[in-house]
């Protein structure tokens, strides 16, 4: 867990700092750095928040969002794939992004943000390829999860291209033989300190004329918790796999934006329930 508040020049003042320092797994939390690529690509011009992005059909990936009920060859402008990132965690919106941004792009974005641990999100893939690297039983799948801790990135790379080759079946959430739990090593790592650093890079960027979408874009109608009465356009995302359990919040406060970051993960199970009655806790001790 990671608690704190800004001070006037954007300085983190911790209140509260707690669990591993190492990176730890992010779930759906790796987001957040989708988006910092997107607001990047649009604050240079590479991209505009109406232009139109062509699906593909090997962006499709299941789980959390609706965009993959759409076929191959329908349109959806980058604004709308990144709402629907963020606001419901559309996996197949986030695939079609991180593929229409590329892979340096997304680096660079990672980096922009102060991220302590860039090589953790290196290459940082697409959700359909986490779902065939971590549950697929496709042989070519069982041997990227032996070879894949001592990989290099250009390795990882090679060791991807079954997930999305031409014809290839999206990677089941559920189903007969899938066990949709996070894998011990695989899936994106950062540190509560790197998503706060996400948080404010968003937030920053909010300010930017042409960026203003952004406001709108990171502001989820359901985060689990109930925000304190101080808190003010409260920006959220997180994310949830079995074993894994994560929550970000960044928001304007009165004393100073103050962001949260909680994340849990367990060879077992986290409780919902247990979780959120936590981060709201902490919510409510930080805005006092």
């Amino acid at each position: 867990m990671l608690a704190g508040t800004l001070s006037g020049d954007s300085t983190l003042r911790l209140a509260h700092r707690s669990g591993p320092a190492n990176p730890q797994p992010l779930a759906s939390m790796v987001k957040l750095f989708v988006l910092v690529a997107v607001a990047e690509a649009v604050r240079s011009g590479t991209l505009r928040w109406s232009g139109q992005l062509t699906l593909q059909a090997t962006d499709a990936a299941a789980g959390s969002g609706s965009l993959i009920a759409r076929p191959a060859g329908s349109r959806v402008t980058v604004q709308e794939a990144a709402r629907l990132m963020m606001q419901v965690s559309d996996n197949t919106a986030t695939d079609l992004l991180i593929r229409t941004l590329g892979q340096d792009a997304l680096a660079k974005a990672v980096a922009s943000t102060g991220n302590a641990h860039p090589d953790r999100l290196k290459p940082l893939i697409t959700i359909r390829e986490d779902m065939w690297l971590e549950w697929s039983s496709d042989p070519a799948a069982v041997a990227a999860r032996r070879s894949w801790p001592g990989a290099s990135t250009a390795r990882r790379t090679e060791l991807l291209k079954p997930a999305t080759a031409p014809g290839s079946p999206v990677p089941a959430a559920t189903g007969p033989g899938v066990v949709p739990r996070w894998q011990s090593g695989l899936g994106y790592f950062a540190t509560p300190e790197d998503i706060a650093r996400a948080h404010i890079t968003l937030h920053r960027l909010a300010q930017v004329r042409g960026l203003e979408p952004l406001h709108t874009i990171r502001q989820v109608p359901d985060t689990g918790i109930r925000f304190p009465a101080p808190w003010r356009n409260t920006a959220f995302k997180g994310g949830t796999v079995v074993g894994v359990q994560t929550g970000s919040w960044y928001a304007e406060s009165p004393a100073g934006d103050q962001v949260l970051v909680v994340m849990a993960a367990s060879s077992g199970s986290v409780v919902p329930s247990a979780f959120n009655a936590l981060a709201q806790s902490a919510a409510d001790k930080l805005a006092r």
